[in-house]
């Protein structure tokens, strides 16, 4: 599954921590997720929080 973030144009942090949420019970179900085309807002964001490795990993091999 891949989740297109190049039209985002805000985020914050509880939007950070939604991103974080889906990735984990992606995993948790053995689903892969990718976030694909970052917006160079959710890029600053993934910097500022410090969740880029974290956010960008693929969540299981397919």
């Amino acid at each position: 599954m891949e989740l297109e973030l190049s039209q985002v144009l805000d985020i914050d942090t509880a939007g950070i921590q939604l991103l974080g949420l889906l990735k984990r019970e992606a995993m948790d179900r053995d689903i892969s997720l990718e976030f694909k085309n970052h917006s160079t807002t959710v890029q600053d964001a993934f910097t500022l929080y410090h969740v880029t490795e974290q956010l960008e990993q693929t969540s299981t091999d397919p």
